[in-house]
């Protein structure tokens, strides 16, 4: 007759195999990390845990379940969390879960769909996977080969709901009192109309910024100035190698960490627009006329001023601006570059630069001449 393990028995076994699974919790993120940038897909976090073990002798001694193998029956012992931006991102990160790993169970229930009007329940999609196809075979994988993981995916929307709601401990919902019942049902709804909201204004932001694409590419650069506007100009700019090339003869460094890239940009189109507007540019066309007028040679004299000579890392966008700076003249100051993007010290350098050289002297001219 076969005897049946306590409890205790469980857990210290489940103790003595935590590090593995650990382990392979971390591997796991690792690999879903990779995975999801090669498929150019950026998510806001990946986290990864191993189940504790007090979480472990919780699960193994609730009421109604008797376990005769818990290493082996529990699938979320070990597991991790996509948190991703928007909510059609769930669907493409699973499908790309589904061509990587071997599913073992798909549970879809907690979504909107399968949620009746009157439940505010937390929204995911949850997976168990092992690790399979030709990975399984490799020699850092092989420890993990017969092990399961439970993979959530979720919004940061979902996620902050989750998160609330069980701080709340109301994982229950019959055991919500009925005026707190609807406050809920009400917030709920707003997370789910924040989703397709967000959703929303991520399309028509890249509408926007297609539609200035075209009409740049198109030659009508008359268009008024947006973020869209600037960002699809700047790369269109006439003089972008020219200027980015002296840049670099100065000793400015380009950025070439796309990530870092695309938030330096983004932030700089912001600055450019202020300043834009501050000297009354309202149309891509002036915006580029102004900035042409601009001696590139003030990119070496900027650079040639900085005593430590530290190696300054700046986008084509902060190039762009700089050159705008030295356009606006007298129209800014420290004070005011020191709160749209520049610090007070690099700014003091620039405009000492500007200062040295004729501001909106035409490439390849002498002072006051056209």
């Amino acid at each position: 007759m076969r005897r049946v393990k306590s409890v205790s028995q469980h857990v210290a076994s489940y103790e003595r195999h935590r590090p593995t699974y650990e382990a392979f919790s971390l591997k796991l993120k690792e690999l879903l990390n990779s995975i999801l940038d090669a498929n150019k897909l950026k998510v806001h976090s990946i986290e990864s845990r191993a189940k504790t073990i007090e979480s472990f002798q919780e699960k193994v001694t609730r009421s109604g379940k008797v376990y005769n193998n818990p290493l082996s029956e529990l699938h979320d012992l070990c597991g991790c969390r996509i948190i991703t931006y928007y909510a059609d991102e769930v669907g493409k990160v699973a499908d790309i879960l589904k061509a990587e790993f071997s599913v073992i169970e798909e549970e879809l229930g907690h979504q909107v769909s399968e949620l009746d009007v009157d439940r505010f329940g937390y929204l995911s999609v949850h997976y168990v996977i092992k690790v399979g196809g030709n990975r399984v075979g490799l020699p850092e994988w092989r420890a993990f080969e017969s092990m399961c993981a439970e993979v959530q995916i979720r919004t940061i929307i979902q996620h902050a709901w989750s998160a609330i709601s069980h701080f709340i401990q109301y994982k229950q919902e019959t055991a919500v009192p009925s005026h707190i019942q609807r406050r809920l049902y009400r917030i709920a709804g707003l997370f789910e109309l924040a989703d397709e909201e967000f959703l929303g204004i991520r399309d028509q932001k890249a509408a926007l910024k297609a539609s200035a694409a075209k009409a740049i590419a198109e030659g009508r650069k008359g268009i008024p100035l947006s973020s869209s506007s600037i960002s699809e100009a700047i790369k269109a700019w006439s003089e972008r190698d020219a200027a980015l090339s002296a840049a670099v003869d100065a000793g400015f460094q380009l950025l070439k960490d796309q990530e870092d890239i695309d938030s330096n940009s983004d932030n700089y189109v912001g600055y450019i627009y202020s300043l834009a507007t501050r000297l009354n540019i309202n149309t891509v066309d002036d915006l580029l006329l102004i900035v042409n007028k601009v001696d590139l040679s003030l990119l070496e004299t900027v650079f040639s001023i900085n005593k430590d000579k530290v190696n300054w890392m700046v986008s084509e966008n902060f190039i762009f601006y700089m050159l705008l700076i030295a356009a606006a003249g007298d129209a800014v100051d420290v004070e005011y570059l020191s709160k749209n993007g520049i610090s007070a010290e690099i700014a003091k350098l620039i405009l000492r630069g500007l200062r040295m050289k004729p501001r909106s002297r035409r490439r390849g001219t002498k002072a006051g001449s056209e």
